[in-house]
């Protein structure tokens, strides 16, 4: 791939989760309250965050950390998005089930985001450089 074709993809990549985050935390904003929805929509999304970061962050990280740490680092951070993934998962179904307002599109968008962050991740847990 051309350096140029891999700046676009990671611009466009990092925008979109920006863009999802950004929805994420807008929407507790709004709902504001000590809700179990609030929270778990709270948790997910400082998941994601720590998640971006880390990929984001991965061409740095991988010049202060050994490839073994990386590769260690890669799949607990693999598991941990599968995770999130899961569980925004079945707490969007169970928002659209109980027709909750608001917090379906959140979820969905975020379910998407973490397995697609947990593929990224298992690439770089299976010893895939980040350049």
């Amino acid at each position: 791939m051309s350096p140029l074709l891999l700046a676009v993809s990671a611009i466009v990549q990092l925008g979109l989760m920006g863009a999802i985050i950004a929805y994420s935390f807008r929407q507790i904003i709004k709902c504001r309250g000590h809700g179990t929805l609030v929270a778990i929509a709270y948790v997910t999304t400082v998941a994601l965050v720590a998640g971006t970061l880390f990929i984001c962050a991965g061409a740095f990280l991988e010049k202060l950390v050994s490839r073994d740490r990386m590769e260690d680092i890669g799949v607990v951070g693999t598991v941990v998005t599968f995770i999130t993934g899961l569980v925004c998962g079945g707490t969007g179904l169970a928002s659209f089930l109980r027709s909750i307002r608001g917090w379906r599109l959140v979820f969905l968008l975020q379910a998407l985001a973490a397995f697609y962050l947990a593929l990224i991740l298992l690439y770089v847990a299976m010893g895939k450089p980040f350049c």
